[in-house]
Order: structure tokens, then sequence, then C-alpha cells
């Protein structure tokens, strides 16, 4: 299908379970993909998850969002007091999986800060890391709403726009995308719960890999998901109610 419209969430470092996201859905150079932010931290491979968008972005349109991960990440960069708090939120893991750099690797550090975009939105659909305001266009929206804000799933309404958002950063604790109809939440959590999700926003597939190399696909239905299945992937070595959702990391 040509013009495929992806939205991936939250790969905080868990480039297995990308790698495999990646070779299941083949993007083609008319295929565009939005990540949602949060790249990097918690997981073991930051440095192979950035590079594999790195190469993914020669590929086809890569599109990646600012999450509250990588607001850390360049602040973390101009204060010590930032990189003290970057680290006990996370970034440890990072710095591991860069050994032998002060930070990350300054390639990898200038790809995140050249393409990391506040949010993005198309003529039928806006993509955010975080949060948004219903009643503000997304010019207006604020920094703290766009990067840090959980969603409260029986308290969001839709946009002002008529447009559906698709969004990560708030945790889903089963590993299912959360379906609002005006809303769809793909932070299905891969570093615990064990799932990366791609949604096709136009057809409503949903794609999941785990860092096993797992993978199970699924279709929207408006507030769930139908006809999951899993199935062994091929791994790729690339080095590459309210209580449905749960605080963001």
């Amino acid at each position: 299908m040509p013009n495929r419209l992806f939205a991936i969430g939250d790969i905080h470092g868990c480039s297995t379970a990308l790698s495999t996201l990646i070779g299941t859905i083949n993007p083609q150079s008319d295929d565009t993909i939005v990540v949602l932010g949060d790249v990097i931290d918690y997981g073991p491979d930051t440095r192979g998850a950035v590079q594999q968008l790195i190469d993914l972005s020669a590929r086809c349109q890569l599109i990646l969002l600012m999450g509250n991960h990588e607001e850390m990440l360049f602040k973390a960069a101009r204060s010590h007091d930032d990189l003290r708090y970057w680290l006990d939120c996370g970034g440890v893991t990072t710095r591991r999986s860069y050994p032998d750099q002060k930070l990350i690797d300054p390639e990898h550090f200038r790809f995140l800060k050249q393409h990391c975009r506040v949010f993005h939105e198309t003529d039928g659909f806006i993509f955010v890391h975080a949060n948004y305001i219903p009643d503000q266009p997304m010019s207006k929206q604020s920094d703290q709403s766009l990067r840090w804000d959980a969603i409260q799933p029986d308290r969001t309404a839709p946009h002002v726009s008529g447009k559906p958002v698709v969004a990560g950063h708030t945790r889903l604790p089963h590993g299912k995308v959360r379906d609002l109809g005006f809303l769809v939440m793909i932070d299905t959590d891969p570093t615990r719960v064990g799932w990366l999700t791609a949604l096709e926003v136009n057809s409503g597939e949903i794609f999941q890999a785990n860092q096993r190399g797992e993978i199970r696909k699924s279709v929207r239905t408006g507030t769930e998901v139908t006809s999951s299945r899993t199935m062994a992937g091929t791994r790729n070595n690339a080095t590459g109610s309210s209580r449905e959702a749960e605080a963001p990391i």
C-alpha cells in the first residue's frame, strides 16, 4: 500500500523490538514514520535504537518528536545539575550504551537535536509525544502538555480541530493500544510490559514487537483492538477505566 503513515510509540532503548518492528512493516520510500519521542533511556541499547533511526531516515520520510527524555538529554549537555537529574530519570542506561562518550555519541546527539519536533500535524491527524490541550490550536500548545503531562482517558476530550490525536508517553500496563476514537494511545511500554507499537493510521493496522523478536498484529475497532496474533519474528541484529493508563516514565 503506497503512502503509508505510521506512528511508533516510546522506544526507550529497546533496539531489538525496534529492528523487529521495522523489519515487519518494511518501510518504503513513499512511507512516513512518525516516532513519538522517548527514543532514549531505560532500555538496554539507546545507541542501537538511535542508529536505526538514522538509517531509517535514508529509507523513508522520518519525523521525530521530542519526548520528555530527549528534553532532559538536551538540558544535561548544558548543566551538571541537569545531567544528574537526567541520570536519575533513566539516563544512566543511555550512558552505559555509550561507554566511550561523556554524554552520547556527538553524531547521535546532533541527529536528535536537529530532527526533534514538538508535534506533527497532517490534514487528517495530530501526533504528540504526551498530551494536548483540547480547546487550543496546536500552535498554542504548551511544552508542559506536549512533553510531560500524562493523559487521563476518562477526563480528556477531542481536539478542537476535529482531528484524531495519536500519543505516546502515558504507559498502558497491559501492552494493548487504548483507542478512544478521537485519541489513540500507543505507549505499550516495551521496557516492562514488553511491546513496542507501530500504528498505520490510515488502515488502523497495529504491529507490535518485543525484545524477544516476537511480533503480534491487530486492527483498530474504535475502542479496542481485535484479531491479535503472536508469531516469532526474525531478529535483526542491528545494534541497533483511568486505571488502564499509568503514569509516564
